[in-house]
């Protein structure tokens, strides 16, 4: 059996897909398997995959969907699920490793039992491979926190400290392509939540960690690649819905004040506010209970919110009347 199952889930990204297989099939630690699933990609990704799939009969399993399922976490259970390895590793198909990554990673799990996940530096790149960033933008204010400079450059943290002092403030495990985890934590937690469309991964790194414990590794062995493909507004705006399902009973479970649910969601509300008051795909209802169910998250929010639509409207009825 191998130690490690490797998943990439793939979705029209043949023109990353080479360099992606490529840095997984020569990993330093050679003791893994290599699940390839495609979602009924519409460009060359199969002829692709096939490929490597002959040149590697003995490492790669081809897994391609009959039909698209409009989801990744499908895709990702779905790999777990045909996981041989101990060790999960899901290696989105458009980002990029470096060889060393498994080498890296796989002994703070001998030495740590209760470890979960360990979660990598993470730089990001553009289309072509060029670096943008040093670090993954999701880590910026937190990158001394959680990459130190001690001398094997590990970072440990207990879960629930974890959770309480870092992940609720926002998602600090923001590529997935950057973590290897623990399939046995992926199982006990229920694994993903399929009701959610944008957050599920967020939503499933709190179950996990309530468990276990996560380290970080100051080593920067994990590439997040920006493209095209870029978020929406609407996909922003599902975000922010989803958000008020995942945080209630999390806030609930760590009996935060008043204070501290109001600084927690003041952070989403500023990030997506305009995301959702100018997405026209919304109901001007609509947008307004998206609001209240995060206002229930924070009351001491419930009349910024209103405030800020009160003064939206009183904006765009000046414009009206101009016109």
């Amino acid at each position: 059996m191998p130690r490690v199952s490797v998943i990439v889930p793939n979705y029209n990204h043949e023109k990353f897909l080479r360099g992606r297989l490529d840095c997984i099939i020569n990993q330093s630690y050679g003791d893994f398997e290599l699940i390839i699933l495609d979602d009924k990609s519409t460009d060359n990704s199969l002829k692709l995959i096939q490929e490597y799939e002959t040149k590697f009969p003995n490492k790669v399993q081809f897994v391609p969907s009959e039909e698209n399922s409009g989801s990744p976490f499908k895709q990702w259970d779905k790999g777990i699920s045909l996981a041989k390895g101990e060790l999960i590793w899901i290696a989105e198909s458009d980002d990029l490793a470096s060889t060393s990554f498994l080498e890296f990673c796989i002994p703070y799990f001998d030495s740590n039992e209760n470890l979960g996940m360990v979660v990598t530096k993470s730089n990001a790149i553009d289309a072509l491979g060029q670096e943008i960033s040093e670090y993954h933008p999701m880590f910026k204010g937190y990158e001394t926190k959680l990459f130190n400079e001690n001398s094997d450059g590990f970072n440990y943290f207990k879960g629930n400290d974890f959770i309480k002092d870092y992940l609720v403030y926002k998602c600090l495990i923001p590529n997935v392509s950057g973590t290897l985890f623990s399939k046995n934590a992926y199982v006990k937690s229920g694994g993903l939540n399929m009701n959610f469309r944008r957050n599920g991964d967020y939503d499933l790194y709190f179950r996990m960690l309530y468990n276990t414990d996560v380290g970080f590794l100051n080593k920067s062995l994990n590439s997040t690649r920006y493209h095209d493909a870029k978020l929406t507004a609407s996909n922003n705006a599902q975000s922010f819905k989803e958000l008020s399902t995942i945080l209630k009973p999390v806030f609930n479970k760590l009996k935060l004040t008043a204070n501290k649910r109001l600084e927690i969601m003041s952070f989403y509300f500023t990030v997506y506010k305009y995301d959702i008051y100018l997405n026209n795909t919304y109901t001007f209802n609509e947008k307004l209970a998206i609001f209240r169910n995060l206002s229930e998250l924070s009351g001491l929010l419930k009349f910024r919110f209103l405030k800020f639509i009160l003064q939206r409207q009183k904006i765009d009825l000046a414009k009206k009347l101009r016109n």
